[in-house]
């Protein structure tokens, strides 16, 4: 009976100083690691995220953009149309003038 006291009593022993601190410490720094690598695919996918909305801001600047240069187009279109249809009538006018200024009274 005494052998087998003496025997589960070096067993435990073994185990519980079995584990030395190499191993935690072997296992802390592969929390560090871990984070590490955590922090670092987090700090890259936040920059994926950052260049995504900085290209999706531009997109929508780059519509903006467009719209005013259409809308800024049309008014220019706006305007010629009026100022040739302006210069049409005033030649119109013109011609019927100096037509009726060439005819001469018949006596």
């Amino acid at each position: 009976m005494k052998k087998y006291l003496f025997i589960l009593l070096l067993l435990t022993s073994l185990c519980s100083f079995g584990q030395t601190t190499k191993t935690i410490d072997n296992a802390m720094e592969e929390v560090k690691k871990s984070r590490q690598l955590m922090d670092s695919i987090h700090a890259n996918l936040k920059s994926y995220t950052d260049s995504l909305v900085s290209v999706n801001n531009t997109k929508n600047n780059e519509s903006v953009f467009n719209t005013l240069a259409k809308e800024r187009n049309e008014a220019a279109k706006k305007k010629a149309f009026l100022r040739i249809t302006f210069g049409i009538g005033l030649l119109i006018l013109l011609i019927v003038g100096l037509r009726r200024k060439t005819k001469k009274p018949v006596n």
